[in-house]
């Protein structure tokens, strides 16, 4: 089982997958709930405010996975 593709893409998917979501998951806390209230109140849809105000403002995170 160990030089299938599946059993390896599950592997490494098991061990890289939490991490990812935890990183991702701290740098969006930093994002201030300020700003994503103001979408709203400017009649932004939630779906809007991520894609238009979150994403944009959390791509350094994403980019940045690389490191250096």
């Amino acid at each position: 089982m160990a030089d299938h593709l599946p059993s390896l893409v599950l592997g490494y998917l098991s061990i890289t997958l939490p991490l990812s979501m935890w990183l991702m998951w701290a740098f969006l806390r930093s994002i201030p709930l300020e700003v994503e209230e103001a979408g709203l109140l400017n009649g932004a849809s939630r779906f809007q405010v991520f894609r238009l105000i979150v994403l944009p403002l959390a791509v350094p995170g994403i980019v940045d996975w690389g490191g250096s």
